[in-house]
């Protein structure tokens, strides 16, 4: 398969630095998003994933009118989660995003966890996320695009690319960038690109 993963566009929380409140978008970040729908088109999609947050369903949104997949939702893909950090609620979902397919995992209540995760439930949950990718699309010619999450994204590349977690070698994702990874039935993986924004105008690079 080849793995695409795809962050954000630029949110609230990005500019003012306040985070764990589950913001939505900037007029910068849907310019970001509707640049990077051209390239996703031209990259041949099949399949698509997300997290429940607004701003990943937001991405997602933006991205229906070029690209009409029905993505598969799991809190399995969320950022980090911080201490007191904020998400919204399944019927708050549907009113924004009455397109998606929420997993009944999130009840109508809360969902999301109240205290900070740990190191181990991160390097946890970003082996749950990438066995579910290989599951489905290994030995395959699927073209796979995650919208995803700086912070747990720099978790997932460590564990994809089998890399020590101690953050000696580490990752950035600007905000709209493709993470092209070519990952082969033997398990081998091949970079292609890593926080590639060549598809933005220069104005348009956020973090």
């Amino acid at each position: 398969m080849d793995l695409f993963f795809v962050r954000h566009g630029q949110t609230v929380g990005n500019v003012s630095g306040i985070a764990g409140l589950d913001p939505p978008m900037t007029e910068t970040g849907v310019r970001q998003i509707n640049q990077a729908a051209a390239r996703l088109a031209r990259e041949g999609i099949t399949h698509l994933y997300c997290s429940p947050l607004y701003r990943a369903l937001q991405t997602v949104d933006l991205l229906r009118q070029t690209l009409p997949l029905d993505p598969v939702i799991s809190p399995v893909f969320c950022e980090t989660w911080g201490t007191a950090w904020n998400a919204r609620t399944a019927p708050e979902l549907r009113d924004l995003f009455p397109w998606a397919n929420l997993p009944a995992s999130l009840g109508e209540g809360r969902w999301w966890p109240q205290t900070a995760e740990t190191a181990e439930e991160i390097n946890l949950r970003a082996r749950q996320a990438l066995g579910i990718l290989e599951e489905r699309h290994r030995d395959t010619e699927d073209r796979v695009c995650l919208i995803g999450h700086i912070e747990f994204g720099r978790i997932l590349f460590h564990h994809l690319l089998g890399l020590n977690s101690n953050r000696s070698v580490t990752f950035t994702f600007r905000n709209a960038s493709f993470s092209h990874v070519r990952w082969f039935g033997d398990a081998r993986k091949i970079i292609v690109s890593l926080n590639d924004v060549h598809h933005l105008p220069e104005e348009l690079w956020t973090i």
